[in-house]
């Protein structure tokens, strides 16, 4: 028959809650608690025990414990055994497990969670020089390595490991710690099995909290509560604050069942940087010693009534629970047993233990920060041996986790008795525990690679155990080895320095050594928030005196390293400069120093570094993959290609050195090559993200976007956070035409890295081709808020204010630009554009000549020096440029229309057809390009196909064209006999002129012009068409009564010369004096732009006569820098105004005033605007009533001249 027995342990339960003295309102506070309703306000949810050490604060706890499970709360209890937050959800898991409360789903992530994380330590040893995303094409470097982030990400807030919050980021700023933490995020894509296990190591808490809450407010909701203990909070705050925090008071994680009561313990209060703002949802419960009254009540629970006893153990104990519960244990009769005033308090914890044997054993159990039963063994006496469970039974030893550990108050007592007692026995039972931790060290040892069991928990408290009881036997001697661990937990593992330089510390507070206290006091103050970091450490054991060379060296290029990462370069330089003046031979600071190098894209260098790495290990892996990288990015790839097959034949599944090498081959233009070798790659890695973004990049080259979209998503699905992938896939959109799409791909890098101003910049890159100027500024704006001395980015703001017609502020941008990277051609070719808008020709040549000299092969340059010879009326010079342009970009529609409009302007009307029908099959825009073509025809004499063309660009035409283009129309089909036909078309053309929102004045000049000749004609019509028409425009300027004089009696021609708005086109100075006025001869293009009249003012002797003053006249001829901008040449009017001037002043019989124009037309005109002249002419002689023969004596003028400059029209 079964008996229902209580266990053990609860019997001690029982028993102590029994004993228990005091502390009766905490207790019935936290008891009370239960019977509430999680509603009723008055219902707490977390309490904070907190006095000095010894007050009985754990004791209280344990009371909580037992109290919530007589409310049928399923427990849970924490200590300082826990070294982070992922620990203290497996405690609390297994405790509640073991109450039949499985957290079944947290539990397989957990272990999922380790082993990921042990993979990803394994790997971070060998990452740290594999480049991350930034250094593919990113011209922004590097930040902290992956191994120096692991441990970070498991939320050691309170060690100083986050970004901003303590040592091990040292120097670094936010910008800095992302581009670490995408590198990291980069090797886990490469090594890990999914983008979920990247994310469980990289964010642990974000991961495995939310199951956690999920699954204990289950437990909660199936049960009265849920009560979790956080003892010796103290220790543990720093590393559970702010999780818990969250947890408790946050929905962060997700809700937590309003059931789950929660008990912290610590000898301090609650941190306010974390606290402060909930301390309204904590109750305070602050323990001090007992009173008199409950240290009496507590002795008379262990039968001590002895008021002479009962003193002197008030007067030993201070009133300290712990030591009032010690000095009772034996329960003294008599106070000769307690009266020996030169006793310690150490020899009355162990008064009432007669056996010798037990009360030394007690003594030497004290000597180990924490004891097993294998540490007892090897610490105490043989006899003594089997006694580690009487040991366990004492009231100053608790279990915690496993590992027993004294009461601090009783432990410090003890060894300070022990080390004045026996100066001999103390330095024998230390050398014995240290003996015993190295043997096991040793015979545990992971692997000969030192980095291994520094990475090794088992085996760090191994190390540990030996530095800190090493340093109690021998301080002066064992310091210098003690400090060299130091140095090897900084090279191989920085998340375990703290440990060592804590045990340090606690060997030099409990030993008495001054000086090692001092050293471990010093290095753990380095490691707080404002400490100096690793940094700081390093340069303290720089002066050891004991230190030898081979540590120096070592110490320098550890210090190089952290330098390094807090881009502290000429500090990391000076440090593996000094390591090699020690250590000349020394690989790993030519491999630091050459890292460097590269971050500081001093790549030259770096690959000068690698060299002679690879000089002393001909055999390192590292060193030949690094000097391809080097060699890659100074775009030597044929070398690179050379570095990166020595390092796959030393290892042909080295997944970076084939996707560097594939990078090469794509560069080289061996693009099939890098597809096959970057698939290769990724078959290696099925995760390797960076190499699915680069076969995108590869696609992208070919011009297979659709296919390069698919590999950027594949790269994104490996790593949502790619920003490199984000980035280069918005470019390719951008490339298709997709700006909006383009946006916001790059606005998602630009969420996930807001500090990197490439990415800012390539915004602004899209905007500008999209038209979008404004929004443009403000992209280059933020890029130059996170990097002012960003170069590319005042390029991009000089782009951005040169669409916006804001060209000296783009003059400044580009500048600034120039004092930052003088070298920049894309720069001096934009500078030269904006020189050409402002007329400024001769600089814009200056600048032109730079960029062409930095860059020869660009042909967009050598366009743009074109259009400013031409300005400079240097057409020859610039048609021999535009064919320098078309060898280098032989299929651009751009460049072969400008110079078809070239080839008309000085007369080679056979060229510029070839060039017009050129472009037109390349897809330039055909509105302009087929009405200079048309116009050519026109020219040579063949109107038919002069119609033709006119009606092809009509069906494409922009609104602001089409009444020009209907009157060139109107001309073809008068001169055809087809007059009424050209009368409809000249009724059209005058519709389109008075719906363009307020006219303008060249189509108004040219419809009239047209107009009046077709109403002079025989068989024409004395009004224009559409009575209304022509006076519906009313004109601008003042005279309104001579045009509607003029208009009245008939005389189109008197109308028309009458209008104001068009007489500076008639060479009308501000007197009206046409004879005596400068008029624009149309010297450069032969024609005037839309929005330009044809005079240009008389030159200012104080301006340089190269500067073109008519700012309209300069932007036609340079139009804007976008690639999709319309050519310039091409939007300026088809007919030049000085033509229709001198035509109708022929047609009023201003002979003096026409040949004055004439004359200036001769003299510097166009070849062009003299043809246009001519075929005007035709068109008078064929009217009635005109002086035909003055007429043919000027036409015959033209004709010699056209004769001689280039060839006569057909």
């Amino acid at each position: 028959m079964a008996c229902n027995r209580l266990s053990r342990q609860e019997l001690i339960r029982l028993r102590r809650r029994e004993g228990f003295v005091g502390r009766r309102g905490e207790i019935a506070a936290f008891r009370d608690n239960f019977a509430r309703a999680v509603e009723d306000p008055a219902h707490q949810f977390l309490f904070h025990v907190h006095g000095q050490a010894g007050v009985g604060k754990t004791s209280l706890v344990r009371q909580f414990e037992e109290a919530a499970r007589g409310q049928g709360a399923p427990t849970a209890y924490v200590d300082e055994a826990v070294h982070d937050v992922p620990e203290a959800m497996a405690a609390i898991s297994g405790q509640l497990a073991a109450q039949g409360h499985p957290l079944k789903v947290f539990d397989k992530l957990l272990a999922t969670y380790r082993e990921r994380r042990h993979e990803a330590e394994a790997a971070a040893g060998t990452a740290e020089a594999a480049p991350g995303p930034a250094d593919q094409d990113d011209p922004q470097g590097t930040a902290p390595s992956p191994g120096s982030m692991i441990a970070a990400q498991a939320g050691l807030a309170g060690l100083g490991l986050l970004p901003g919050v303590g040592a091990l980021t040292g120097g670094l700023d936010p910008r800095q710690v992302a581009r670490g933490a995408d590198r990291l995020r980069g090797l886990l894509s490469a090594r890990l099995r999914s983008h979920d296990e990247v994310q469980l190591v990289m964010a642990p808490l974000e991961v495995l909290t939310p199951v956690f809450v999920r699954e204990v407010s289950a437990i909660a909701d199936e049960s009265p509560s849920v009560a979790l203990f956080f003892d010796t909070y103290e220790r543990t705050g720093p590393l559970l604050d702010i999780w818990l925090c969250d947890v408790l008071v946050s929905d962060r994680y997700g809700p937590l069942a309003p059931n789950v009561v929660v008990t912290l313990a610590g000898q301090t209060a609650l941190d306010r940087r974390c606290w402060a703002d909930c301390l309204d949802c904590v109750t305070d419960l602050p323990l001090d010693a007992f009173t008199e009254d409950e240290a009496r009540q507590f002795l008379a629970t262990r039968d001590i009534t002895d008021e002479r006893v009962v003193e002197v153990i008030l007067r030993l104990s201070g009133g300290l629970p712990v030591l009032v519960s010690t000095l009772a244990e034996n329960r003294p009769r008599a106070v000769e047993a307690v009266d020996d005033p030169s006793d310690t308090a150490v020899e009355r914890f162990l008064k009432w233990e007669t056996d010798p044997v037990r009360r030394e054993a007690a003594l030497a159990a004290a000597l180990p920060r924490h004891v097993d039963e294998d540490i007892f063994r090897a610490v105490v006496d043989a006899a003594a041996a089997e006694q580690f469970g009487w040991l366990c039974g004492l009231p100053f030893v608790a279990d915690r986790a496993g590992r027993w550990q004294y009461h601090e108050v009783v432990r410090t007592a003890m060894l300070r008795l022990q080390r004045r007692r026996s100066p001999q026995t103390w330095t024998a039972r230390h050398r014995r525990l240290a003996e015993a931790a190295r043997r096991h060290r040793t015979d545990h040892a992971p692997g000969a690679n030192p980095a291994d069991s520094w990475s090794d928990e088992r085996q760090l408290e191994h190390r540990l155990r030996e530095i800190y009881h090493s340093l109690c036997a021998d301080p002066q001697p064992s310091l210098t080895p003690a400090l060299s661990d130091t140095l090897d937990a900084a090279e191989h593992a920085p998340t375990a320095v703290r440990r060592v330089t804590e045990t340090i510390r606690q060997a030099g507070e409990d030993a008495g050594a001054v000086e090692v206290r001092d050293w471990g006091d010093r290095m753990t103050t380095a490691l707080t928030e404002d400490g100096g970091g690793l940094i700081a450490i390093l340069t303290a054991l720089l002066g050891h005196p004991g230190l030898d060379v081979h540590g120096q060296a070592r110490i320098h290029h550890v210090r190089g390293r952290e330098h390094r990462k807090a881009e502290a370069w000429q500090q990391a330089f000076a440090d593996f400069d000094r390591c090699l003046e020690l250590d000349p031979r020394n690989a790993s600071a030519l491999l630091g120093r050459g890292l460097t190098h590269r971050y500081m894209r001093c790549f030259e260098r770096a690959a000068e570094d690698y060299t002679r790495a690879l000089e002393i290990t001909p055999d390192s892996l590292e060193a030949a993959s690094q000097l391809g990288e080097a060699y890659r990015l100074l775009g030597r790839y044929e070398q690179a290609i050379t570095e990166f097959d020595r390092a796959l034949a030393r290892q042909p599944r080295h997944a970076f050195s084939i996707a560097s090498r594939a990078v090469c081959l794509r560069r080289l233009g061996r693009h099939e090559e890098a597809l096959a070798c970057l698939e290769h790659a990724i078959e290696i890695n099925a995760n390797y993200a960076w190499a699915m973004a680069e076969r995108g990049a590869a696609y992208r080259d070919t011009g297979q976007y659709d296919l390069a979209l698919a590999e950027f998503d594949r790269a994104l699905a490996a790593n949502p956070t790619y920003v490199w992938a984000h980035a280069r896939r918005g470019i390719t959109l951008r490339v298709m035409g997709r700006h909006d799409e383009a946006l916001d791909a790059l606005g998602r890098a630009a969420e996930l890295q807001p500090n990197d101003p490439w990415v800012w910049a390539e915004r602004c890159h899209t905007c500008l081709e999209s038209g979008r100027h404004e929004q443009a500024l403000l992209e280059a704006d933020r890029a130059l808020a996170v990097d002012p001395d960003y170069a590319w980015a005042h390029r991009a703001r000089g782009t951005a204010l040169h669409a916006l017609d804001r060209h000296d502020d783009a003059l400044a941008a580009l500048d600034r630009s120039l004092e930052l990277d003088a070298d920049d051609a894309r720069v001096w070719r934009l500078r030269g554009a904006v020189c050409g808008h402002l007329g400024r020709y001769e600089q814009a040549l200056t600048d032109l000549d730079r960029s062409i000299a930095l860059d020869p092969v660009d042909g967009h340059t050598h366009w743009q020096r074109a259009l400013a010879l031409t300005a400079l009326h240097r057409t020859e010079e610039a048609r021999s440029e535009l064919s320098t342009a078309l060898r280098l970009t032989p299929d651009s529609s751009r460049f072969t229309a400008t110079r078809g409009a070239i080839n008309l302007l000085t007369g080679r009307l056979t060229e510029a057809l070839t060039d017009f029908d050129r472009a037109l099959e390349l897809g330039d825009a055909p509105t302009h390009t087929l009405a200079r073509r048309a116009k050519t025809h026109l020219l040579r004499g063949d109107t038919p196909r002069a119609l033709t063309g006119f009606n092809r660009a009509l069906a494409d035409a922009d609104p602001s064209a089409t009444a020009t283009l209907l009157s060139l129309k109107a001309g073809c089909l008068r001169r055809t006999g087809h007059l009424d036909a050209a009368r409809e078309a000249l009724e059209a053309a005058w519709e389109a002129m008075n719906s363009t929102s307020g006219g303008d004045p060249d189509a108004g000049l040219v419809v009239r012009y047209e107009t009046a000749l077709l109403a002079a004609m025989p068989g024409g019509s004395a009004t224009a068409p559409g009575a209304g028409a022509m006076t519906a425009p009313a004109p601008v300027d003042g005279n309104v009564n001579a045009a509607v004089s003029a208009f009245t009696a008939g005389d189109a021609w008197a109308v028309l010369r009458a209008d104001e708005r068009f007489t500076r086109a008639f060479g009308d100075g501000p007197t009206g004096s046409g004879s005596d006025s400068n008029i624009g001869t149309g010297r450069g293009t032969g024609t005037t732009p839309v929005t330009a009249t044809a005079r240009v003012t008389a030159p200012d002797p104080d301006r340089d006569a190269n500067t073109i003053t008519n700012p309209d006249r300069a932007s036609a001829l340079h139009g804007s820098n976008a690639p999709s901008a319309p050519t310039p040449l091409l939007e300026t009017a088809l007919i030049s105004t000085e033509s229709v001037a001198i035509l109708v002043r022929c047609a009023l019989g201003d002979w003096s005033g026409a040949e004055a124009l004439i004359a200036e037309l001769l003299d510097g005109g166009s070849w062009e605007a003299i043809a246009e002249t001519e075929l005007g002419l035709r068109d008078l002689v064929l009217l009635p009533g005109v002086d035909t023969e003055r007429l043919e004596a000027i036409r015959s003028g033209l004709i010699r001249h056209l004769r001689a400059t280039a060839a006569v029209p057909e």
